[in-house]
């Protein structure tokens, strides 16, 4: 098919790239000029595993920094732009909306020129339930020139990926989520998302707002998850110094429970979980509903760190104690710090008077403007040359080398994330 992909980030350059790999004539548009350049140049590189390969290897595909007017054939365009969070909680949609408008005259020329073309326009950004038929819709509809019907649709499918693994989620996904205005768009999309997938993927096909609510819903599943193995977390340490790894492995023996996310350790962090959280919380109380699940959930991730930063004091009374953290992005694979666990108990300890450091395995630094002081290493040996205490939030690339160093200088060393 001829796809055309609007926004080339985290999420929109892996869907991108594999839809070239699978046979699909695809553009990809992005308005960052830079990022444009290099990706037309492949001087473009990532953490993400192997992306580099993909692009480098991908000849299907072409780059657009100004959206693209002639598309021959053009059947799927795929909008992932983000959504923030607003003031209350809310994703907005003006991100979304403006790319929608720069698209309008693509869809106006290829429906108004190509006889018995058709378009669906798949939204995978994640929106609030009632934006597809909402504000979208009306966005497209205005936009194009052309309502909704025979010849113009829009879907919503939005990715359940992991920063680290974005490119083996895509290929095994737990299941395709389609939301569908018309049955014809729904099932172009997934001809798209059939061919990237390595294996027969389970389908659930739905009205637009059916899929915004499960997008939001499972997400908040996971994080309740999280929030509750972490309070078993700390009745364990409080009832003596149990195993939690035990505790909750067999917890996740039960069937209607089940092992994933039920493990306590750090808070959640990163750039989905915390969102969505708040962006059900919001749902709730516009309605006049009772929001106490997903606000208590947020309340119990926050808690944790204050617990966990404790926890570190404690270890070091003395405040004049250097504690160094070892990875600062929220996840191994991942160089991003947005909500990270590690972050947020620096600023902890910081508020208490310690003073701390860091080395990031993903190349990962402290976000403009943030309120503490905390020098960046240059390497894991002086981290653990300038530091009393040395603390793990998450896996870290190579672990032998870790070893090798703590062999090498000695230093008093907490792992939250594995007890």
């Amino acid at each position: 098919m001829k796809c055309l992909v609007v926004g080339l980030g985290k999420l929109g350059l892996p869907l991108s790239l594999l839809l070239a790999k699978s046979g699909h004539q695809v553009a990809g548009y992005d308005g960052n000029f830079e990022l444009i350049e290099s990706l037309k140049n492949r001087k473009f590189t990532s953490v993400e595993p192997g992306l580099n390969e993909l692009l480098d290897n991908e000849r299907n595909i072409d780059f657009y920094h100004e959206v693209p007017i002639l598309v021959d054939g053009l059947q799927a365009v795929f909008i992932i732009v983000p959504t923030p969070s607003d003031e209350n909680g809310a994703f907005s949609n003006e991100l979304l909306i403006e790319a929608i408008r720069n698209i309008g005259p693509t869809i106006r020329h290829h429906l108004g020129n190509e006889i018995k073309s058709r378009i669906v326009v798949n939204i995978v950004s994640t929106v609030m339930p009632g934006s597809c038929d909402g504000e979208i819709q009306e966005a497209l509809e205005e936009a194009s020139g052309f309502a909704l019907g025979p010849s113009l649709t829009i879907t919503y499918s939005p990715e359940f990926i992991a920063l680290g693994s974005v490119i083996k989620d895509m290929q095994n996904p737990d299941m395709h989520l389609i939301g569908e205005s018309d049955s014809w768009g729904g099932q172009i999309v997934l001809e798209c998302l059939q061919s990237i997938s390595r294996k027969k993927i389970p389908l659930a096909r739905m009205s637009l707002i059916e899929a915004e609510l499960v997008k939001i819903s499972i997400n908040n599943f996971v994080t309740t998850k999280i929030s509750f193995a972490n309070s078993l977390l700390q009745i364990s340490r409080s009832l003596g110094n149990l195993d939690i790894d035990k505790i909750t492995a067999a917890v996740g023996l039960d069937s209607r429970i089940g092992p994933k996310y039920i493990k306590g350790a750090t808070p959640y962090g990163g750039p989905c979980f915390p969102r969505d959280t708040r962006a059900l919380a919001y749902l709730f109380q516009k309605y006049g509903l009772e929001s106490s699940l997903p606000e208590t959930t947020e309340y119990l991730n926050n808690q944790h760190s204050i617990y966990l930063a404790n926890l570190i004091a404690n270890k070091m009374p003395n405040k004049s104690s250097r504690i160094g953290f070892c990875g600062i992005s929220y996840k191994m694979g991942s160089d991003v710090v947005e909500d990270s666990p590690a972050i947020k108990i620096m600023e902890y300890l910081s508020g208490m008077g310690y003073r701390t450091s860091f080395w990031d395995d993903e190349g990962s630094y402290l976000p403009k403007g943030f309120g503490i002081t905390s020098i960046a290493k240059k390497d894991l040996h002086e981290l653990f040359l300038d530091n009393d205490l040395i603390v793990l939030t998450r896996p870290i690339r190579n672990q032998h080398a870790f070893e090798v160093e703590y062999a090498r200088t000695p230093r008093q060393v907490i792992n939250l994330w594995q007890s």
